[in-house]
């Protein structure tokens, strides 16, 4: 029987992603989202967070060359074709080729550009990561067609299967039924929304998927800074580890650092904005920190976390669910715990979903 129709449940870039390459095949999606708009996280923290600027810290001349013998260390750390290396984590690696000091600044660098813990991060991983981040850059692909009807405020509470494809209740009690079905939310969304259906193997590989939380704040200031290169630097600067400021809009984005967002996830908004403020003031040029209209934005589930053995948890994942579409469960799972926690891999795994439904046409 060949593929008619398609429920995707999440409609952040790996299901928006899913969709529209579904619809450009001619399959009419229905695309549920429990929120009121599409985008998911990337909708919230603004194409700035794929390309914020890194607050790099204040180096003299010592510090420079380090800095440049570690650029020559990470490219050898990606390249060494020992595979034992693999599921070493990148503080291990770096503690090995530069020592403690060295080794804990190399950390503290890597943890700034990917919002990932070094001691916790394989070089796997961290190839996966650098793949996604260098393929070309695309941003939210909105699912217009005709092809696709998107069912925003839409939280869907269970999945049953039916003889000719699935079921999908939501909260309030509506249903919607398709052939084939992408689940593009959070490992452990999925994980609770299968239980019935799922393979056991399947649902204990979602539910081992853990999550960093990201915290940013978004404002307008009331004059932008001239800035070289659109970076800000300042010493000391600890809490903050990207800045991004579009000098027409006057929009300012800022993400903290991963301690301070583990930290800060669940206190009061007056002490997290307060947080956020002492960062920017001590980073941008007097004057600047000006706020019209500051915002918090908190994702408790922010990033999944690319911990040692991830990897190879996500491909025995795919191998059960490639043998069960084989045996006839048309169900495919897209997100960007799959392949890197960047916006090109959130797309690129809503690609292959798809991808893997549509190699079923009849």
């Amino acid at each position: 029987m060949g593929l008619e129709a398609v429920i995707v449940i999440g409609a952040g870039l790996a299901g928006s992603s899913a969709a529209a390459t579904l619809s450009e095949a001619g399959v009419r999606v229905t695309l549920l989202e429990a929120h009121a708009c599409s985008g998911g996280r990337a909708r919230a923290l603004g194409a700035a967070h794929g390309s914020a600027s890194p607050i790099p810290p204040a180096l003299g001349l010592r510090g420079r060359l380090g800095m440049k013998r570690l650029g020559r260390v990470a490219a050898r750390f990606r390249a060494e074709p020992d595979e034992r290396f693999d599921d070493r984590s990148v503080a291990d690696f770096a503690r090995l080729y530069l020592g403690e000091r060295d080794g804990a600044r190399f950390s503290r660098w890597f943890e700034s550009q990917w919002l990932q813990p070094a001691a916790e991060t394989s070089r796997a991983c961290w190839r996966e990561l650098l793949a996604a981040a260098q393929a070309p850059p695309r941003g939210l692909r909105e699912p217009t067609g005709a092809e696709v009807s998107l069912q925003a405020g839409w939280p869907v509470s269970r999945i049953d299967r039916k003889e000719d494809g699935f079921c999908v209740a939501a909260v309030s009690g509506a249903s919607r039924q398709a052939d084939a079905l992408i689940l593009a939310t959070t490992a452990d969304v999925s994980a609770a929304l299968i239980a019935k259906i799922a393979d056991a193997a399947e649902t204990r590989l979602l539910d081992a998927v853990r999550y960093v939380p990201v915290l940013g704040f978004r404002a307008r200031l009331k004059r932008a800074p001239a800035l070289h290169d659109d970076r800000v630097a300042a010493e000391g600067v600890r809490a903050l580890c990207r800045v991004a400021i579009d000098a027409g809009s006057k929009e300012l984005l800022a993400i903290a650092s991963p301690e301070v967002a583990a930290r800060q996830i669940d206190a009061p908004d007056a002490i997290t904005g307060s947080v956020f403020e002492a960062a920017l003031r001590a980073a941008l040029p007097d004057g600047v920190c000006d706020f019209d209209e500051p915002e918090l934005l908190r994702f408790p589930r922010g990033m999944p976390a690319f911990e040692v053995g991830h990897l190879r948890r996500m491909q025995i994942l795919q191998k059960i669910a490639t043998a069960e579409r084989a045996a006839g469960r048309r169900l495919a799972y897209a997100g960007d715990f799959l392949h890197a926690p960047t916006r090109a891999g959130a797309v690129r795994s809503g690609v292959a979903a798809a991808d893997a439904l549509l190699d079923r046409r009849g």
